[in-house]
C-alpha cells in the first residue's frame, strides 16, 4: 500500500490563518535558519548560545549600545518600513 506524503501548510503563510500576522523577510529567514539548524544538529530545543551561534552565522552584530528592554516598546525597536500598519 502506497501512503502520499501529507502536506503541511507553510508555517510561514500564518496570515492566511491569522489576519493581521504577517513576517518580515528578516523573521522568515530566521525561522527558516533555526529549523535547519534543528534538523542538523537533531537539537528539538537548542540553547541560548546555540539561538545566538545561529544569528551569528547569519551576519547579526551588535552595533548599537544595548537598551532596556522593558523600557522599549517592542515595535520601536524595528524601522517603520519593516512592519506593516495594522
Amino acid at each position: 500500500m502506497l501512503v502520499s506524503a501529507m502536506t503541511h501548510p507553510d508555517p510561514y503563510s500564518l496570515a492566511d490563518t491569522f489576519p493581521g500576522w504577517e513576517l518580515t523577510p528578516a523573521e522568515v529567514e530566521f525561522g527558516k535558519a533555526m529549523e535547519r539548524y534543528q534538523s542538523h544538529f537533531r537539537r528539538r530545543y537548542p540553547a541560548w548560545s546555540e539561538v545566538l551561534f545561529v544569528m551569528y552565522c547569519l551576519g547579526y552584530r551588535r552595533i548599537a549600545a544595548p537598551e532596556d528592554f522593558l523600557e522599549v516598546p517592542p515595535c520601536s525597536a524595528f524601522p517603520s518600513s519593516s512592519r506593516t500598519a495594522a
